[in-house]
């Protein structure tokens, strides 16, 4: 169910992760409070095209965790780290992130069930972990 889940989403969130994924809105992430604002905001992103889906929680954080790994796929494995090969980058980044989507999108969840998508995406960036 949950392939079909992300398949269902994923138009919604693909515009997005385009816009996301351009030049200039990549060139700013080189603060660790840009990139972590950003990331959430693709988490968060992730949430809302999940939330008015039927499914159960199970799947829809399946879904959610499919669609975190081809948003890493997609928008930041392919940027280059100066002096560090992709072979030895890319596993451990990829892992890093997905560590961090099963951890953000778990606390934004458990946020909607009192206030809005937007107040937990406000209270993530400035929770400064």
């Amino acid at each position: 169910m949950s392939l079909k889940l992300a398949d269902r989403v994923r138009e919604r969130v693909q515009s997005v992760f385009a816009d996301m994924s351009e030049e200039s809105n990549l060139r700013a992430l080189s603060a660790p409070e840009a990139l972590r604002e950003f990331m959430v905001d693709a988490f968060a992103t992730i949430v809302r095209a999940l939330q008015a889906e039927d499914g159960s929680g199970a799947e829809k954080k399946a879904a959610a965790m499919e669609l975190a790994a081809k948003f890493y796929d997609s928008v930041l494995a392919p940027l280059e780290i100066p002096y560090v090969p992709d072979s030895v980058a890319d596993p451990l980044l990829r892992v890093m992130f997905l560590k961090m989507a099963d951890y953000v999108i778990d606390s934004i969840v458990a946020w909607l069930k009192s206030v809005s998508v937007d107040q937990t995406v406000a209270a993530v960036r400035t929770s400064g972990n």
